[in-house]
């Protein structure tokens, strides 16, 4: 659709939608959600393609540009005229955007994990651009204090510009289907118990290399019958976790899984053994939290957000070690401390819950619009 002239009647929100994959494509879809709890504004979500999903409540506005490009630069500004309020979830902002701008800054992997700083597109893109988006932002979300933290001490902003609002894991994975109803699911799958899941992407910051080789050091030591279950919706380094696998003499401990279904991933969550995950650096990791929400123990880093988000409900060990991972994971196979997760895991899970993150966004939002 062609963007509509200011509507003085009601306001406009307009909310970009083109990063609908993993975390962030969540995150975009509570956003959306405020448009069916209020009638005060009109919402609008930019897209790239006129199949995109419409939720109720929202217009689509489509634009031939990918996020990170160029073409962005020029045409989120055109879909966005007449805004009162434009929400960039990811720090790719329209930079000659005169209008009000709210930015959710979801971490900083791009420019203080090593692997990406060093980069060229972290030197050129992310350093410049994130710098940008929070001199330009009226305002800024986080999803974890830890995360609003680094803004604050990197830039020297003021506590009052950033809001945290934790996320949660909202209706598309609570456990709604039985024991028996898993079971079935993992046999289409072809999946076999026992196994410890990883559940997220395969870039260098997931670590997934440190990882393979504490699942190795934890084989060696317990003799365990199981294997390691990589689920991702993103293909993208895969090549190198399975030639590390095969180094490392462990490629027939490793299976992998891609797009499974909320479904299969409740499943997969419910029969894994334990979710693992070694990551340097995350901005939230909804794993974590979908994982305690289906009943599973969690083991994973100690790195950046990863401590406030188990809250005392994970095992928590250092991601540069193989030997620590290993140690963990063996824990893992003690039925008291196995169990003592799961019900502690539960309970954060269920205070995650407990928050709603569409509502903070929507009380945000009247603030924001309620301001010149």
């Amino acid at each position: 659709m062609k963007p509509r002239l200011h509507n003085t009647l009601a306001p406009r929100v307009v909310v970009d939608g083109r990063c609908s994959q993993t975390g962030i494509g969540r995150y975009v879809s509570t956003l959306l959600s405020i448009a069916q709890r209020q009638n005060e504004w009109e919402t609008i979500q930019i897209v790239q393609t006129r199949t995109a999903p419409q939720p109720r409540g929202v217009k689509n506005a489509v634009i031939a540009a990918p996020i990170y490009s160029l073409r962005e630069q020029w045409l989120v500004p055109w879909a966005a005229r007449g805004a009162d309020l434009v929400h960039i979830p990811h720090y790719n902002i329209p930079v000659f955007y005169p209008g009000k701008l709210l930015v959710t800054i979801h971490d900083l992997t791009h420019i203080t994990v090593p692997e990406f700083a060093r980069s060229l597109k972290s030197r050129i893109y992310a350093r410049n651009m994130l710098g940008l988006a929070v001199k330009k932002a009226s305002h800024i979300v986080t999803d974890t204090h830890f995360v609003a933290r680094q803004i604050q001490e990197r830039w020297h902003l003021p506590k009052s510009k950033i809001t945290t609002i934790y996320l949660n894991v909202g209706s598309y994975l609570q456990p709604r289907i039985s024991p028996g109803q898993a079971g079935e699911l993992m046999s289409q799958m072809g999946v076999s118990v026992p196994y410890y899941l990883y559940v997220g992407g395969f870039r260098p910051h997931k670590n997934l290399p440190l990882l393979l080789r504490g699942f190795k050091e934890f084989l060696r030591q317990k003799n365990w019958p199981g294997y390691l279950l990589l689920v991702s919706t993103d293909a993208k380094g895969l090549s190198q976790v399975l030639r590390e696998a095969e180094r490392l003499r462990i490629a027939d401990r490793i299976q992998v899984k891609h797009q499974v279904t909320d479904e299969q991933l409740i499943a997969l969550y419910m029969q894994c053994h334990a979710f693992v995950t070694a990551s340097l650096s995350e901005g939230f990791c909804l794993p974590v939290l979908e994982a305690m929400t289906c009943g599973a123990p969690v083991a994973c880093s100690q790195a950046t957000c990863l401590p406030e988000i188990a809250g005392g409900a994970a095992l928590l060990f250092d991601a540069r070690n193989p030997e620590a991972i290993a140690s963990s994971l063996a824990d893992l196979l003690e039925p008291n401390r196995r169990n003592y997760l799961v019900r502690a895991g539960r309970e954060r899970a269920a205070w995650f819950s407990a928050q709603d993150p569409a509502a903070r966004h929507l009380t945000l939002y009247r603030e924001l619009l309620a301001t010149f």
